[in-house]
């Protein structure tokens, strides 16, 4: 995950977050990387879960594409679904980000 610096190391200096044990910090300019110090077989598993939420979330993504295609045949505001779907899709692309990283980290 790459985030700005002081937010990123802000988040596990606290040892009692859920996500704090096993973690690193790896400076990369102005930018962290936090790398869970994980071996082969949890990358695996977590590469598993995000192909996972992958798929779900494509579903989602057309599920939401469809409600806001049928809003707007409606005439109804669709603000508010188009709003949700820009979330939806943001998060896809962090997921797929992922992905790519475990993938990098299990050829490595």
């Amino acid at each position: 995950m790459l985030a700005g610096d002081a937010s990123c190391w802000t988040r596990v200096k606290n040892p009692l977050h859920r996500h704090a044990r096993g973690r690193r910090r790896v400076e990369l300019g102005k930018q962290c990387l936090l790398a869970e110090a994980m071996d082969r077989s949890a990358l695996q598993r977590r590469l598993a879960e995000t192909e996972e939420q992958i798929a779900n979330g494509e579903r989602q993504i057309v599920q939401q594409r469809k409600l806001v295609a049928e809003l707007e045949d409606d005439g109804r505001e669709a603000a508010h679904a188009k709003y949700l779907l820009a979330g939806l899709e943001l998060l896809q692309s962090a997921r797929r980000d992922s992905r790519k990283w475990l993938l990098e980290q299990l050829k490595a």
